[in-house]
């Protein structure tokens, strides 16, 4: 503590050391340079390219750590007083998102006009966003996009609008949307139904999609094809094929754009189906452990 002060008298007021008493004490350079060289063995080259990469990793944590493909239907309504508002579409930087737009019986619904925003279409793709195709591709440039597009429909007054999220995490690689009504190219054999027929089955939509209901038990069916497949769900049957059912008459019905049917029935074990123009009997049989 004396030589604290002392040091500090000393210094105050002004005296000078004879010698510098640091000289006795301090470490050659090049001893100092081989301990920092030891300490911290980066040149300064290295020290740049260590914190370049430090900095692309930071940015690299704040994005997703990866996205989760989805594809999904959904059915909405867009007469003047019944809107359902905007769809949501999730879109994610570097994936393109197909956005098709069917009527009620599956068959496509022609857009007329688009309006959006240049910086979600795909490039090379800018002159087909208000063509007659039932598609819309989307594809933002930039990551954390937000916007919207406004979609005028063939024979519709009403347009609708789709809310575009352009972020991390689930991203909508397809989405099917179908208008609850029909459009102009439906198939008039398809409207025509017995009363106690009606559409809009979410489950059968899931079914379209490849998800089955939770508590659905898979049946063995006879007579039908590869592609056909039937489920025990809850006192129904659920019937997804090709063919056009024609008894018993169906509960509720949904179709894809790609001609399959999604088919609810009463509990039977046949139904009457018409193939290709012929009228072809599937049988409905329980099996267990079915794989």
């Amino acid at each position: 503590m004396m030589r604290a002060v002392l040091l500090m008298i000393l210094l105050a007021s002004g005296t000078a050391f004879a010698g510098d008493p640091w000289d006795d004490h301090a470490l050659s350079d090049d001893e100092a340079a081989r301990m920092g060289r030891e300490t911290l063995p980066f040149t300064p080259e290295q020290i740049i390219a260590l914190g370049r990469i430090f900095q692309e990793t930071q940015a690299a944590a704040s994005e997703a750590p990866g996205v989760r493909p989805e594809a999904r239907r959904q059915r909405i309504r867009i007469e003047p007083g019944a809107a359902d508002g905007a769809v949501e579409v999730l879109l994610a930087h570097g994936y393109t998102t197909a956005f098709s737009i069917l009527d009620a019986t599956g068959e496509p619904w022609p857009i007329e006009e688009v309006l959006v925003d240049g910086r979600f279409i795909p490039e090379g793709m800018e002159d087909r966003a208000g063509t007659a195709s039932h598609i819309l591709y989307l594809s933002p440039v930039e990551r954390h996009l937000h916007g919207n597009a406004i979609v005028k429909l063939s024979g519709l007054a009403e347009p609708l609008a789709l809310a575009l999220i352009a972020g991390s995490g689930t991203v909508d690689f397809h989405v099917d949307l179908r208008i609850a009504g029909s459009g102009p190219n439906a198939d008039p054999s398809h409207l025509v139904a017995p009363r106690t027929f009606h559409a809009g089955d979410e489950v059968l939509l899931d079914l379209l999609a490849g998800i089955t209901p939770p508590g659905a038990a898979r049946l063995q069916l006879t007579g039908g094809g590869a592609s056909d497949r039937a489920w025990a769900d809850d006192g129904d049957i659920l019937l997804l094929t090709h063919a056009l059912v024609l008894s018993p008459g169906p509960w509720a019905a949904e179709r894809s754009a790609d001609g399959r049917w999604a088919w609810r029935l009463p509990d039977t074990p046949f139904a009457l189906v018409s193939r290709d123009g012929r009228e072809v009997r599937f049988a409905f049989r329980e099996k267990e452990a079915f794989e």
